[in-house]
């Protein structure tokens, strides 16, 4: 048999894993491989086509009469669509290529130049061209398959049947010709075959240009419309064979990626992979055909007298749906040929070259442009895949997609890999179910089915008033934060779903739920609040509406929510669930205090007679009329609010950090009114954002006995004014300046305590020392009506310093040091830590009577930061004096009176005051000195009284203010040794102090000095 003419360049791509999922990896893959696995296939294909492709209209037929009208009306279009069918004429190879190329990329990567891409794709080109390559008996060579059906059909051109006033000149099929198919539309739809290959994400684009490309033969009178549209008929098919084939396709993909890399490494320069900035560019000819209805594809020519047939997915050729493999690699099959479907031509349209019920028939019906925009309708329920195929996913599509359509229909989709789609459209079709992955609700939703989340699977509402039927599972609904608050709206509610809710507490509005039917089951509850102050008293907010008070709800992971400067409790109000900020308002929970449970866990039905006996139960296939939404109406009501981004639901906390760029501030709006009732008659009964319907209530100062329920059931008490629980955030700044006071306060020991009482007359020292400390600081009173959490803080210090003596009264030395405190806030209130680095002089009188003053300047510069609050700095100035008298008792025995004065001021940082202390102790130290074996020895005993005041200073968190409330009066007791050998001396400290406020269970202190 005789091989193609044209030599094919052999070029070695590496060839990556298949997939994530298979350890197969393709050896060198060169084109000498490729080229006899399409070869063996193109003699079967090319009869495929013969058989399959319909012959041109017959004289006198209908199709006939509208291929000849509309022939000379895209004759008769204005001079620019003449001068663009004219440059379209041009038939070099490297022009039509580069008519593809600037269809797919537009003005990106315009330094790599056209001859350099067709010289890129030169391997790739040749290899899809062969597909159309087959031997011709006629000719005795291998020829294109657009050669061979010309002179099988020898149709005469338009110019050539058709006489001067247009008409079909008498016997005008006996005039031979080359029209039928159009090989100028065959080069143009081949380059747009590589082109889509090559750039997936653009194919909608490109294949608009090559519809437009054939209708320039039209303009010129060169090819009638069904001409043209034979062309796009075998490309199509050549296309589907194509990408059909497992084998031949892989090789396809790897060439296709070794195209790609040099635009993908243009692309990295702006830190972005190669989808997202084809992703930027627009489609205007896409766009416009799709204004146009795409009649494009039919030259707008519908059959007068046919009956038009809803083109189904079987009505298809079989291997239709492989033109969407490298666009869809994460979908089945079943589920592309549903996207054909619903986006082909009429089926009584020019389209339609031959018998409908031939499925062979009907390429020429696909309107491929509108396909690579996803699905339309759903036939059946649509599922992708569970394991996409990876290696062929040039785009990452398979990752995220984004379907732009509205979408109609009685199926499900069915989500089963883990990846994102994005819905963007107004979709009406039956629901959806997530086995794994994500998708997200970004148009308008009405899907009256049922819907399912499995526990790898999210839903993420990203859109203002969606509406679902049944909804069921134990994965997660993530409500995305927005301008706007969502409410999501439920027939029915089962299973033990968790769901992600954002809230504005500042106003009382946040995302909801709305259950209008039957509702069951066990469901966490994610909140992230703008940090906004609520304004009113007592403020709460609906996070959950029901009609039967069936399901339960609890916080997920954590018992509370942290809102502006307090903290908010979930607890039930009759049939709904809200949010309020006592702290002794009782929180009705179906988990223990403090426990955290999963969101999948096992979860029993609540008894029949666990419930009032008044509750009305209401059915989901009997909803009280009066129950019903408007949808537009809510979305009226609705304010902008901002709110924190940035929340997930294995990351609750971080939703709750104040935005450093400042508190944000919604419009105002009347807030939402949801009030305990003791009245027994039912509220107004319209749905609305601001009232819901409540069923009557006791409160807790009623009496039991006159409600008619069990007494297990629990009963909410009437709100008073209890302290209020501060937000993690504002007990984390509060706590964190008083535990920067008492960092401050660990190194104020005199000089003597450092350097020890043992006089070596004027000799010079280096020393050394270590402290250890543990503090505990308990509730504070910082407003009236909330407490901080108290903490523990754990200190350690090391300092170095050195001075020398001018005489036997004067000694002056400096002294420089580093310290770290770990602070652990009590309750769920987190940690935080405070470091520092320290400089400072020091000076010591000491007369021959005993008489000593210790003067201590330093300076002290803080980093502080909680789990909760930003890293801040800080400087910090400390003045300390300490001024006793060693009194000598005889054989050893001193006593030393001690009296201590000390301020410190603290800087300050956005919303917080200066902060300045004074510290003052008393106390008195017994000692002995010891003579022992060269060794003199100095144990002692210290028993002081001490005491802080702080100047008014406070902590502002949005209309709220908190004092720093001082640790005041406590009780230390020292034991320690002294040590001193030649130059040597060591000296170990041990010392507690016990306070109202502040504790010290234990500090350990070790000083080492050196003297010459």
């Amino acid at each position: 048999m005789i091989q193609p003419s044209f030599q094919l360049s052999k070029v070695a791509v590496c060839l990556s894993l298949f997939s994530l999922f298979t350890s197969d990896i393709l050896a060198e893959v060169d084109v000498n491989q490729t080229d006899p696995l399409i070869r063996e296939q193109s003699e079967s294909w090319f009869q495929q086509l013969d058989r399959n492709l319909p012959p041109y209209p017959q004289a006198g037929s209908v199709v006939a009469e509208l291929d000849r009208r509309e022939s000379l009306n895209r004759q008769r279009l204005g001079t620019a669509r003449q001068d663009l069918a004219r440059e379209d004429a041009n038939q070099h190879k490297e022009h039509v290529a580069m008519l593809m190329r600037t269809a797919a990329l537009q003005d990106f990567a315009t330094t790599i130049d056209n001859q350099h891409y067709y010289k890129l794709s030169g391997d790739l080109r040749n290899l899809v061209r062969r597909a159309g390559y087959v031997f011709d008996p006629n000719k005795g060579r291998f020829r294109s398959y657009d050669f061979i059906l010309k002179d099988k059909y020898r149709r005469g051109r338009p110019y050539q049947v058709l006489d001067e006033q247009g008409e079909y000149k008498p016997n005008y099929v006996k005039i031979k010709g080359s029209s039928y198919p159009s090989g100028h539309t065959s080069n143009g739809f081949g380059e747009a075959v590589l082109a889509s290959i090559i750039f997936p994400e653009r194919g909608k684009e490109i294949f608009a240009r090559a519809l437009q490309y054939g209708e320039s033969r039209t303009v010129l009178g060169a090819h009638f419309p069904t001409d043209t549209i034979a062309s796009r008929f075998s490309q199509y098919f050549y296309k589907a064979q194509l990408l059909n084939n497992d084998d031949i396709v892989s090789h396809l993909v790897q060439f296709a990626k070794g195209v790609r890399e040099p635009f993908d490494a243009i692309c990295q320069e702006t830190q972005a992979i190669l989808r997202n900035c084809l992703d930027t560019l627009d489609s205007p000819l896409a766009s416009q055909y799709e204004l146009e209805n795409h009649n494009i594809g039919y030259y707008g020519q519908i059959f007068p007298n046919r009956a038009a047939q809803v083109v189904l997915p079987e009505n298809l050729p079989d291997t239709a749906g492989a033109l969407l493999r490298l666009r869809f690699p994460y979908l089945n099959d079943n589920a592309r040929r549903q996207i054909l479907a619903a986006d082909a031509y009429p089926s009584h349209s020019l389209a339609s070259l031959g018998d409908f019920s031939n499925t062979g028939n009907n390429w020429g019906l696909i309107n491929l442009p509108a396909s690579y925009d996803g699905p339309s309708y759903f036939y059946e329920d649509f599922a992708t895949l569970a394991e996409p195929e990876y290696h062929l996913d040039l785009g990452d599509f398979s990752r995220y997609d984004r379907w732009t359509k509205a979408i109609q229909g009685e199926g499900r989709l069915i989500m089963n890999h883990m990846g994102t789609v994005d819905l963007m459209g107004h979709n009406r079709f039956a629901g959806i179910v997530i086995n794994q992955g994500i998708v997200r609700l970004a148009g308008e939703h009405r899907l009256a089915g049922e819907s399912r989340i499995s526990e790898n699977g999210r839903l993420v509402i990203a859109e203002t008033t969606p509406a679902l039927g049944q909804l069921s599972g134990n994965g997660t609904v993530i409500f995305e934060p927005r301008d706007a608050f969502s409410i999501l709206t439920l027939d029915n509610l089962s299973g033990q779903l968790s769901f992600v809710v954002n809230s504005d507490l500042a106003n009382q509005k946040s995302d909801k739920i709305v259950v209008k039917g039957e509702d069951s089951g066990d469901f966490g509850l994610i909140v992230a609040d703008s940090g906004n102050e609520p304004q009113a008293e007592n403020g709460k907010v609906t996070l959950v509406e029901t009609q039967t008070g069936t399901a339960r709800f609890r916080l997920k992971d954590r018992e509370y929510v942290d809102a502006g400067a307090f903290r908010y409790r979930l607890h039930k109000e009759g049939n709904d669930w809200v949010l309020s900020n006592r702290k002794d308002e009782q929180m009705v929970a179906p988990t223990k205090p403090n426990e955290i449970e999963r969101v999948r866990g096992d979860v029993s039905e609540p008894k029949g007679d666990d419930q009032p006996s008044e509750l009305p139960i209401v059915s989901a296939n009997n909803p009280p009329k009066d129950h019903t939404m408007d949808s537009d109406n809510l979305a009226n009501q609705l304010t902008e609010v901002s709110v924190v981004s940035g929340i997930s639901p294995d990351n609750p906390s971080k939703a709750n950090v104040v935005n450093a760029e400042g508190v944000m501030t919604p419009p105002t709006e009347a807030l939402m009114k949801s009030d305990i009732s003791t009245d027994n008659s039912p509220k107004d009964n319209k749905i609305g954002l601001s009232n819901f319907t409540h069923q009557p209530i006791e409160t807790a100062n009623s009496s039991i006995s006159s409600v008619n329920m069990p007494p297990t059931v629990p009963q909410l008490p009437q709100i008073t004014g209890g302290l209020k629980e501060l937000a993690a955030s504002t007990n984390s700044h509060i706590s964190l300046r008083q535990a920067q006071l008492l960092h401050l306060e660990q190194s104020l020991s005199g000089i003597h305590q450092r350097l020890g009482e043992l006089k070596q007359g004027g000799r010079s020292n280096v020393w050394v020392r270590n402290l250890n400390s543990r503090n505990r600081l308990g509730e504070m009173q910082v407003a009236s009506d909330s407490r901080t959490s108290g903490f523990r803080q754990d200190y350690h210090a090391l300092q170095v310093g050195a001075d020398t003596a001018f005489n036997d009264t004067f000694r002056l030395g400096a002294f420089v040091g580093t310290a770290h405190s770990e602070i652990d806030f009590k309750g769920d209130y987190g940690s935080g830590k405070v470091n520092s680095q320290t400089a400072g002089l020091y000076g010591m009188f000491q007369f021959d009577n005993g008489v000593y003053i210790d003067q201590i300047t330093k300076y002290e510069r803080l980093t502080s930061q909680g789990q909760a609050t930003e890293k801040r700095r800080y400087h910090s100035y400390t003045l300390s004096s300490e001024v006793g008298k060693v009194h000598t008792l005889g054989q050893g025995w001193t006593v030393t009176p001690q009296l201590q004065l000390a301020w410190s001021s603290l800087s300050a940082k956005a919303n917080e005051d200066r902060l300045s202390a004074l510290y003052a102790r008393v106390g008195v130290r017994l000692a002995k000195i010891l003579d022992l074996n060269g060794w003199t020895l100095q144990p002692y005993a210290e028993v002081s009284g001490m005491t802080t005041k702080n100047r008014h200073s406070q902590v502002r968190v949005n209309q709220y203010a908190f004092d720093i409330a001082a640790t005041r009066g406590r009780i230390e007791s020292v034991l320690g040794i002294n040590a001193l050998a030649g130059n040597h001396r060591l000296g170990v400290e041990a010392k507690t102090t016990r306070g109202k406020h502040f504790d010290q269970p234990l500090a350990v202190q070790v000083n080492y000095r050196y003297s010459w």
